[in-house]
């Protein structure tokens, strides 16, 4: 497993799918938790240079959640189609609050997450 760093240098998750070395490729990050301070009950990511922008709410809410980001979908099933395994890292970055309040709000978090990144 490699660190390639963030920002503009940043290489893309499809650059490593040919890599015979590299058998597992964490993905980061979701530092933001639906329960913290700011969140509007919405995941923020950090993928470096790999998206365009933030979602924002259908109530106009701006959100930390990237997005798009239409390399990283298909840069997945290209990695996976190689026998590589994408894990998505919880917390890191800058994670500060990351917690879950309550057990409802876990299942619609890992909900959300299944239904976004799954």
């Amino acid at each position: 497993m490699r660190y390639q760093g963030q920002g503009n240098a940043q290489k893309s998750l499809g650059s490593f799918c040919n890599d015979d070395t590299i058998d597992i490729i964490p993905i980061g990050f979701v530092n933001i938790f639906p329960d913290e301070a700011g969140s509007n009950g919405y995941p923020g990511t950090n993928f470096g240079n790999a998206c365009g922008g933030v979602y924002t709410t259908s109530g106009g809410q701006t959100t930390q959640l990237l997005g798009p980001c239409p390399d990283i979908e298909a840069d997945i099933k290209a990695c996976q189609a190689n026998g590589k395994k994408i894990l998505l890292s919880l917390g890191g970055g800058d994670a500060t609050g990351a917690y879950l309040a309550s057990d409802t709000t876990a299942v619609a978090f890992v909900d959300f997450l299944w239904g976004a990144f799954g």
